[in-house]
């Protein structure tokens, strides 16, 4: 499963516990969110299982206590708040990372605008904003440095093919 990352600072139910992490996928109106979005897969131990409320919103449970994901210094865990402080530890799976994801969105559709107002039809000839970040990921060749901040200090590495084409996705449907 998905989960992504909440400011500790901004977090909905956000302490002193530590970073906090969500099943949820943040949206502009949720309190929790996050220009800077890290998100990765997760897979749950046997006893651990989601439900979802009549508004949408998902929950993590262990039978029908509640589960917080966290992390410490040790690593990702699930907290069941059972009164037990029982902590599961779990590996995260494709690490994604696009630094001001929000912002590069914004960049790119405001390209893609101009390129729409420039087409022959004004429209963009056809082509979808999918179509233009595909493009633009395959014909510039500063595009892949642009999008994880390569030569600046928090820059962390590309990563795998796999996950790039994975944060390709992000970039489009965020």
């Amino acid at each position: 499963m998905r989960v992504f990352k909440i400011n500790q600072y901004e977090a909905y139910r956000a302490d002193e516990q530590g970073v906090r992490f969500s099943i949820n996928k943040p949206t502009d109106d949720t309190v929790y969110y996050k220009a800077e979005v890290e998100s990765f897969d997760i897979d749950f131990p046997d006893g651990f299982h989601v439900v979802e409320d009549v508004f949408g919103m998902k929950y993590l449970r262990h039978g029908d206590d509640e589960v917080i994901i966290q992390e410490d210094e040790k690593g990702l865990y699930l907290l069941i708040c059972d009164g037990s402080d029982k902590k599961v530890y779990i590996t995260k799976q494709n690490r994604v990372m696009i630094p001001r994801l929000n912002y590069k969105q914004q960049v790119l559709k405001e390209h893609y605008n101009e390129y729409c107002s420039n087409s022959g039809d004004g429209h963009g000839d056809g082509m979808t904003f999918a179509d233009y970040v595909k493009r633009e990921s395959e014909n510039d060749p500063d595009f892949w440095s642009w999008l994880y901040d390569e030569g600046l200090d928090s820059f962390e590495g590309f990563p795998d093919d796999k996950t790039m084409k994975e944060n390709l996705q992000i970039l489009i449907n965020w």
